[in-house]
């Protein structure tokens, strides 16, 4: 990514956003490196929403909020199992809006 984008990124404490980026291009040796780029990434991920550390009050208000929204949990349930099936995460997008359509 050109380095303007990432210093800005990891400033504003927004690198999950930089990906959006239509100017980011992630090149990998092999595909080990592109399974630790994407751990790497999500933990970082967690990190800027501030997911890590784990809170008692992150938790309590995560189910209160999946508590009223538990139709959104399904979806969520759903698409893990059809990832598990691998799925490519497009087709997942797919098939569950397409349900939602009609």
């Amino acid at each position: 990514m050109p380095v303007d984008i990432f210093k800005s990124a990891v400033q504003l404490n927004m690198f999950h956003h930089s990906g959006i980026s239509k100017r980011n291009r992630y090149h990998f040796k092999n595909e080990d490196n592109l399974c630790k780029w994407e751990i790497m990434n999500g933990l970082l991920e967690k990190v800027e929403l501030e997911v890590f550390p784990l809170r008692l009050s992150y938790l309590k208000n995560i189910f209160f909020n999946y508590f009223r929204r538990w139709r959104k949990l399904i979806v969520y349930i759903e698409e893990y199992l059809l990832k598990r099936r691998g799925v490519k995460i497009y087709d997942i997008e797919e098939k569950i809006l397409g349900k939602s359509s009609g």
